[in-house]
């Protein structure tokens, strides 16, 4: 394929500690070698063959080689800092996208104009449990406000709102279903000191000023990682980040969304971030739960309503 008719589309691949999910990945790869402007791949060493692997397919494949020390969102920046394209789309082992549905998201972006395209992914391994371990996500969740907007811009305040009760997932859902404007990371790249929700992080920092839309059909696979319980989130952090965005709300849900994370950080406070036994018998946390909970069932409505 010639230079000039390749997507233009840098294509990120973190590979670290992935040797049973490798080989699967690497053929997904080679499906799309030749369709993209490049591969750019971000090699840690591990004590798995996922480092050897990885290096000789990239020799087969073509490519940028980087080697950088343990850190997915690291590894992503890494990445976008040698990035030539216009259009990025991050591959992490196990996530993998086919090439006409690259090809589609990208013909979304160009379409609307758009900074970031969403869409819902497949689960992978497909389980009831790993359905129940998604069912929250966002780009599930709210999957009948997102059709609305399918290749279309999603008016700002629509996205904020639909963040801001999302607490720590994001509204992109899997990286591995989106594809993003290179322009988009030269206000910032994804932050590192947010645990496994940086790519929340990103999106509560700059939100207000990149434009989203939503691709219905399912292009990608996302792989369910085992998080072995020792996933952390921080909810005063979270809780900090959301009323960040409460400016970039109509005058009206301001002031709903406020009391949802005051109620929200009183019942915390007063059962806990994970619920204790006996939290019931405080009529205060029961006022508080209340209150959370009107408050967020108004402004779903609205969403709803929009």
């Amino acid at each position: 394929m010639r230079k000039n008719s390749l997507l233009p589309i840098s294509i990120i691949i973190p590979v670290y500690q992935a040797a049973p999910r490798l080989k699967q990945h690497l053929e997904a790869l080679e499906s799309l070698s030749g369709l993209v402007h490049e591969f750019i791949w971000v090699i840690t060493e591990s004590p798995d063959s996922s480092c050897r692997l990885a290096k000789k397919a990239a020799k087969k494949l073509g490519g940028l080689i980087l080697e950088r020390p343990k850190g997915l969102y690291p590894a992503w920046n890494a990445g976008l800092a040698k990035a030539k394209a216009p259009f990025i789309y991050i591959s992490t082992v196990g996530d993998v996208i086919r090439p006409e549905g690259l090809a589609a998201l990208l013909s979304t972006l160009q379409a609307t104009q758009a900074d970031v395209v969403i869409s819902p992914p497949e689960m992978h391994p497909a389980s009831e449990k790993t359905r129940l371990a998604t069912l929250d996500w966002p780009v599930f969740r709210f999957a009948s406000f997102f059709r609305a907007y399918e290749e279309k811009r999603i008016p700002v305040d629509k996205a904020v709102l639909v963040q801001i009760l999302s607490g720590a997932s994001s509204i992109l859902g899997s990286c591995a279903s989106c594809l993003f404007r290179a322009s988009v990371f030269k206000a910032g790249v994804f932050p590192a000191n947010h645990f496994h929700y940086g790519d929340s992080a990103w999106v509560y920092q700059h939100l207000p000023s990149i434009s989203l839309t939503y691709y219905q059909a399912k292009v990608a696979q996302f792989w369910v990682h085992n998080s072995d319980g020792k996933r952390i989130v921080h909810k005063q952090q979270v809780y900090a980040m959301m009323s960040s965005l409460v400016e970039y709300l109509p005058t009206d849900q301001k002031a709903q969304v406020l009391s949802f994370i005051d109620a929200s950080k009183k019942l915390d406070l007063l059962r806990g971030e994970k619920p204790k036994a006996g939290w019931w018998l405080h009529p205060t946390a029961w006022e508080a739960r209340w209150i959370r909970n009107k408050v967020k069932k108004a402004l779903l409505q609205a969403l709803v309503q929009s």
